[in-house]
């Protein structure tokens, strides 16, 4: 669906579009896609096609599972908690040997 987001002004005229498109009847609606309520002939959707390409979602898997796995792990609060960690780690050790 569509991120409202009112802070731009591209997106406050997709905000409009879509709250004028919810308004619509279905009559208009139809009109809009320039189809009927039977749908679209084959010869149309042919066209349609060519110039549109398919109704496909495009998954892009650029990303890999350890960068998800660190994503989740490496937080600020567990930055802060190694901070810590090393830090009293390093005063326990010299406190050791002193």
């Amino acid at each position: 669906m569509f991120k409202i987001n009112t802070s731009g002004t591209r997106n406050t005229t997709d905000t409009k579009l879509v709250r004028r498109i919810a308004c619509e009847d279905k009559f208009a609606t139809l009109q809009r896609l320039k189809t009927s309520i039977s749908g679209l002939q084959s010869k149309d959707a042919r066209q349609r096609l060519a110039k549109y390409g398919s109704n496909e979602i495009i998954i892009k898997h650029d990303k890999t599972k350890l960068h998800y796995l660190l994503k989740a792990f490496v937080t600020p609060f567990s930055l802060v908690l190694l901070f810590f960690s090393n830090c009293s780690n390093f005063f326990k050790f010299f406190s050791t040997y002193s």
